[in-house]
């Protein structure tokens, strides 16, 4: 190479001789005028590759009826992912043309393939993991078309940081590499893809027998309370501690009453999108706009507030009160009534309430009469003032909160408060009053406390979840040691549609501050 830009014919011949013009988008990308020109192809094969990629993952885990399995996959293919991947392709433009040339560009160009096929099936995997199998799955057909999109962005890549190479006056390498590169790429992703794509046998939740253990186990949610805080609210009780990554609370406290994660219970945010009736989505960064403007004009798209609808992990009042254990549950994110509980949902309490305060009152005086009513062993109580106020713990909740210390005192019941700094911070508490704790670990994790909650009531825990009962807090005898290999997959309620309940029920997390 000299110093002066190749000419056109100059870099065509050199390419024909090392075979690199036998490709369409390559010799699009190494015939155009101008660099620019030849970053466009990648950046438009890219957008379209990452939308397919979301798409097919959709069409994979069948999360739309057959009869609108097409129509849903189409508004995922062009409106959840394409915006974001025309954003990427003009952040690719800016770094091109402002970044140095590669000194290696053989090697660079081999890399940046290799970047491109992985962010393809990066998008792919993370879709399967965030859609609930549902029918008319086609996870062949998904798979092949992710496939084929991942080869044609890895070769273009590939082709065009070759091509800024030879304008920027890089020299050729004698050899650039094996031209079938992109393609075993391709297929060795797609085969790694299977793993993601496999089918856990479905299992029946398992009979579980039941060791009773004396006394009234309650359970108190306190969200944004720092560990701080809550060792001054339950003084002298043992406090275990953790941290957590951040999450909105829907989130975190279906992580503490299900004991797994986000990937496996698929609550994620206050709201989810709902594309046709069919299938129910949480906007990803940057895609909201599209859903809640022209998609919603349409009719195409609705809002879904978060629901016990969309819950694919069992809570531990739930795992109770299948196996006969007398339960309350009240105001906790995503929860819905189920057989043998006593539930009284968080969009209950939420519309009756203006304030945070108001919410902890009207939760309290809920939990107040179903608990007369029914005389649980079981009792959960979520309690969000602090949180939607910003402030202390409410009043209504100190009070009741000081009343429950000094029954727990007398033995009457244990009493477990948990506590999380919700959206001001990434830690939690847990203060146990009760008469078989002891001082033991300091720290635990969030999806610690239902399995150990479980086995507090004689039950045994699931091996699968990612917590486990934390026996170092108690006595001896205390927690069942028996388990279960697992307690199979919740099943959730029919794909919801928009309501006007619902969208009452979204106005209310607006006006208490959770939505903007």
């Amino acid at each position: 190479m000299t110093d002066e830009s190749p000419s056109l014919e100059e870099v065509r011949a050199r390419l024909r001789m090392q075979g690199y013009l036998d490709s369409g988008m390559e010799r699009a990308i190494f015939t155009a005028p101008r660099a620019s020109g030849a970053i466009l192809p990648s950046a438009v094969t890219g957008a379209l590759a990452c939308a397919i990629a979301s798409a097919g993952a959709v069409a994979a885990r069948g999360g739309a009826s057959p009869a609108l399995g097409v129509a849903a996959v189409a508004v995922v293919l062009f409106a959840l992912e394409l915006p974001l991947a025309l954003v990427a392709g003009g952040v690719f433009l800016l770094i091109a043309r402002l970044g140095r040339a590669p000194s290696r560009p053989a090697r660079s160009s081999f890399f940046a393939g290799i970047a491109a096929a992985l962010l393809v099936f990066g998008l792919f995997v993370a879709g399967l993991r965030s859609v609930p199998e549902g029918p008319g799955s086609h996870p062949v057909a998904a798979l092949l078309a992710v496939t084929v999109a991942a080869f044609y962005f890895a070769r273009a890549a590939r082709a065009t940081t070759l091509s800024l190479a030879l304008r920027r006056h890089v020299p050729l390498p004698g050899r650039l590499g094996r031209r079938g590169s992109a393609a075993v790429l391709a297929l060795t992703l797609a085969f790694l893809s299977l793993y993601a794509l496999r089918r856990r046998p479905g299992q029946a939740f398992p009979a579980l027998t039941i060791a009773p253990r004396e006394g009234e186990l309650v359970v108190v949610g306190l969200d944004g309370v720092t560990p701080e805080s809550l060792a001054l609210l339950v003084p002298e009780a043992p406090i275990v501690t953790w941290r957590r990554p951040p999450a909105p609370p829907p989130e975190a406290w279906t992580t503490i009453a299900t004991g797994v994660t986000r990937a496996r219970h698929g609550v994620a945010a206050y709201e989810r999108v709902s594309l046709f009736g069919s299938i129910a989505l949480s906007p990803p960064a940057g895609t909201a706009w599209s859903f809640r403007g022209p998609l919603r004009w349409l009719g195409a798209a609705g809002r879904l507030p978060v629901s016990g609808a969309q819950r694919r992990a069992y809570a531990f009042w739930e795992i109770a009160a299948r196996a006969g254990v007398p339960t309350v549950a009240v105001n906790w994110w995503a929860s819905e009534s189920v057989p043998g509980a006593r539930v009284v949902e968080n969009r209950d309490v939420a519309r009756r309430a203006r304030s945070g305060e108001e919410d902890d009152a009207e939760a309290i005086a809920a939990f107040r009469r179903l608990r007369e009513a029914t005389s649980p062993r079981l009792s959960a109580l979520y309690l969000p003032g602090a949180d939607i106020d910003g402030g202390p713990v409410s009043k209504a909740a100190r009070s009741w909160l000081d009343a429950e210390i000094a029954r727990a005192r007398t033995g009457a019941e244990s009493l477990w408060v948990i506590a999380d700094a919700g959206r001001s911070g990434r830690a939690g508490g847990w203060a146990l009053i009760d008469r078989e704790s002891r001082a033991g670990a300091a720290t635990a994790r969030p999806e610690d406390v239902a399995p150990t909650a479980i086995s507090r009531l004689g039950l045994p825990a699931a091996r699968d979840l990612a917590g486990e009962p934390l026996f170092a807090l108690f006595r001896k005898g205390a927690l069942e040691t028996a388990s279960v290999p697992a307690y199979g997959d919740r099943l959730a309620s029919p794909a919801a549609t928009p309501t006007e309940t619902g969208r009452e029920y979204l106005e209310k997390l607006k006006s208490l501050g959770y939505l903007q």
